[in-house]
């Protein structure tokens, strides 16, 4: 019966560290799916409490916001867009738990009606979210950064252009070498 006593020891603590894992994986889901019914229903504002005071984020194309003012004033500029969402979905692959953080990796994919737009204009990515623990057992976004998959230099033909332009330098380089 000893013996026992270890092993279910070691059983409960492992239990014990799995359902952890899983509760905070379920909180991540819970706020992700926060973010993308304020997105389709243009509504930003809404996910403010699920940021701390400090809060940075590093968005796509824009300079860094610190702080939940700066997110404020840049969900109020957004609900001014007349952008009209048809999708929003935010995939978590990867959730890291470190102490009071946890790291949430995931991939995002959202389709919009952009006026002056014939086809609906669609963008896919990835994104990083720093969660914070707070004292009651909820999470935090401390941190967050996303970015597209697309190349915005290839969807205009720039990037062509730009190899072109390389190519043409390179070759203005070694003739000048040559003489």
């Amino acid at each position: 019966m000893k013996k026992l006593y270890p092993l279910l020891f070691l059983f409960l603590f492992f239990t014990s560290i799995f359902a952890q894992s899983d509760d905070v994986k379920a909180k991540v889901e819970e706020i992700n799916r926060v973010m993308e019914k304020a997105m389709l229903s243009n509504n930003p504002e809404m996910t403010l409490d699920y940021y701390t005071d400090d809060a940075i984020s590093m968005p796509n194309y824009q300079p860094m916001m610190r702080g939940k003012e700066a997110l404020k004033n840049a969900a109020q500029m957004q609900k001014q867009n007349p952008m009209d969402w048809q999708s929003f979905n935010l995939n978590s692959t990867d959730i890291y738990q470190s102490g009071d953080y946890v790291i949430d990796v995931g991939t995002y994919d959202y389709s919009m009606n952009i006026p002056q737009m014939e086809e609906p204009y669609t963008d896919k990515g990835k994104y990083l979210t720093v969660y914070e623990k707070q004292d009651d057992g909820s999470l935090k976004i401390k941190l967050e950064t996303y970015n597209s998959d697309i190349n915005p230099w290839q969807m205009m033909g720039k990037d062509e252009d730009m190899k072109d332009e390389k190519m043409h330098k390179e070759t203005d380089e070694e003739d000048m070498d040559n003489k």
